[in-house]
Formats: structure tokens, C-alpha cells, sequence
């Protein structure tokens, strides 16, 4: 028969060695995908230049989108030569399972000549880009280590565009994942599922969402009147709707001498009215015409024979 004590001994002894096994696991440190040296991208997000998802009425311009810029940004924890960005519909976790969002086109994206922050660039320092639908691959050209300079530098802010990207077709959250490598042949990267060793690492949720449409029309409007009263005169709107306007007729008595005004060749007699034309029609080159105030001087009679001049009408500003 067993003992009591050797029984409570041996299940001490279990005890203690599975606690221990515990507490081992407990102190190792996490890991990332099975990679212990690969950081998380701090600060990192993805701007839109046109949040509207494509393939809708709207075929050009914001509100398409059709050629969008995607502003990347983010902080670096580690040096790298080459860095992927894989658009995936299901989630922006590292390995899983990554489809393309709906006719979403990045295969002619193009990379900034001079990056808004950091080394990103293609002028400067020779960064090429190679492009999929759901992909955009860029690298620098520090081959072997001939040009560390060009790098994404540890520890730096790096904000770059890539442009002429076609947005999803579908209204909603789709996700970017990036991985930075420390070659400029992205490591040992195969594909979104398979990802290799890389530097560091980042998911980014974006959203495309339906445009506002706003229908509206504006019926053409035109105000024209003429009046013997000065414009400077008018109290009210100074307008065609203008109290001043309505009592003084366009008319203007011409002659010199009393005790009756005539005309004769001893004297220019003139007289003046004002018009005024209010439109909200637009010019060609799209200037909105509104108001424009003459003064006319309609009949003007010379110091000599009336009856070798004929009257006409003549307009100054």
C-alpha cells in the first residue's frame, strides 16, 4: 500500500516543475510573428488626396477616385533599404490571409521626386518604385552598402507620395499593411501571406466613403433701367429698385436762353442720364457680371451750323 507522505511528496514534485515551466514561459520575451528583432511602426498612418470610391458617375477629378495621392507617414525604429505596402479587404495583420480590394489599381503609382520628410525620394535618393494592383514595392539604391545614406534612417520621421492610385470601387474600411527590410530587395518577401524577415512592421485601416452630390439651379436674372437722376443722388438701394430711379424719367430738355430754351449755334447744349444693367449671368472666362452704371450724354449740339452735323447719342463711363 502506498504511503500518504510518498504520494503527497510525488505530487509536490509535479507541482513544482510544472510551476516552473510556467514561470520560464512567462520570462521569455514576446514575440512578433516569430521575429524577435521586428518593431511596429509608431506614428504611422496613410492620407488620402480623394477619399470617393471609383467607378462611379463622377470620372475625373475629386470625387472620382481616380488618380488619388496616398500621403504615407510614419516613424522608423530601424535602418531599411526597401519597404512593401500590401492593400488588403480582410484585415491589417501581418500574414494573414490578404485579397485586393475590389478594383482598387496601384500599378501605376508613382513615388514623389523629393520626399515631404526623410529619404523617400526618387531625385534625390534614387528610390524606385514597382507596382501592383494591391502592391507598391519601393527601394533605394544602396546596394551591398554603397549608398547607406539613402536609407530610411533609424529612428526618423518619413512622410512620401505615391500618386496616380485608383481607390476601391466599394464604400468602406480597407486596410494597408507595411513591412520596412533591411536590403533593398525586400529581404526574403514572396507575397502578402508571406512576408519574410523584415525591419519593421505597421497596419493602417483607411475608408473610402460615397460623395456629396448637390443639384442646384440658378435661374438667369436680368435688371436694366435708365433714369435722369445722378446715381450719386439715390438714397435707398442703389439699384433699378431705387425710389430715385422710378420718379425721374429718362428725359432731358437741350436749348440755352430764356425766356423758352432753344438750340443754336452759339452754344453746346448737353444733357445726361444714367442707366444701369444688374445681371447674374457670368462672362466667358467666369467672372460674375452684376452691376454696371453709365452716364449718357444723349444729344450734343456743336458751336456750329445745326444743319451740317447731324444729333447723335454719345456714351462716356
Amino acid at each position: 500500500m502506498n504511503s500518504p507522505i510518498a504520494l503527497d511528496s510525488a505530487a509536490r514534485r509535479i507541482f513544482y516543475v510544472v510551476l516552473a515551466a510556467l514561470l520560464l514561459v512567462a520570462s521569455l520575451p514576446l514575440l512578433s510573428f516569430g521575429r524577435a528583432s521586428a518593431t511596429q511602426l509608431s506614428t504611422r498612418s496613410i492620407t488620402l488626396s480623394d477619399s470617393a470610391n471609383s467607378g462611379t458617375s463622377i470620372t475625373s477629378g475629386v470625387g472620382s477616385g481616380v488618380n488619388v495621392s496616398y500621403e504615407v507617414g510614419f516613424t522608423s525604429i530601424g535602418a531599411a533599404s526597401s519597404l512593401v505596402i500590401d492593400f488588403c479587404s480582410q484585415d491589417p495583420i501581418v500574414n494573414d490571409t490578404c485579397t485586393a480590394p475590389t478594383a482598387m489599381n496601384a500599378s501605376s503609382a508613382s513615388l514623389n521626386a523629393a520626399a515631404i520628410t526623410g529619404t523617400v525620394s526618387t531625385t534625390t535618393n534614387n528610390w524606385a518604385v514597382t507596382a501592383a494592383a494591391g502592391q507598391v514595392k519601393i527601394h533605394d539604391d544602396n546596394v551591398a552598402g554603397s549608398n547607406p545614406t539613402h536609407d530610411i534612417q533609424a529612428a526618423t520621421p518619413q512622410v512620401f507620395t505615391l500618386s496616380g492610385i485608383t481607390n476601391t470601387s466599394t464604400v468602406g474600411t480597407f486596410y494597408a499593411r507595411i513591412y520596412t527590410y533591411a536590403n533593398n530587395s525586400y529581404g526574403t518577401y514572396s507575397n502578402s501571406t508571406a512576408v519574410g524577415t523584415f525591419v519593421d512592421y505597421g497596419g493602417i485601416a483607411l475608408s473610402t466613403t460615397s460623395v456629396i452630390t448637390i443639384t442646384a439651379r440658378v435661374q438667369e436674372q436680368i435688371s436694366f433701367c435708365v433714369t435722369s437722376a445722378d446715381p450719386t443722388t439715390w438714397t435707398g438701394t442703389n439699384d433699378c429698385s431705387d425710389t430715385a430711379v422710378g420718379s425721374n424719367l429718362p428725359a432731358v430738355t437741350l436749348g440755352h436762353g430764356s425766356p423758352t430754351a432753344v438750340l443754336d449755334a452759339t452754344a453746346t447744349d448737353t444733357g445726361s442720364i444714367w442707366t444701369q444693367l444688374s445681371t447674374n449671368a457670368c462672362w466667358p472666362d467666369g467672372g460674375v457680371a452684376q452691376h454696371w452704371l453709365r452716364k449718357l450724354a444723349p444729344v450734343r449740339m456743336p458751336r456750329f451750323s445745326p444743319a451740317s452735323v447731324p444729333l447723335k447719342f454719345a456714351s462716356s463711363n
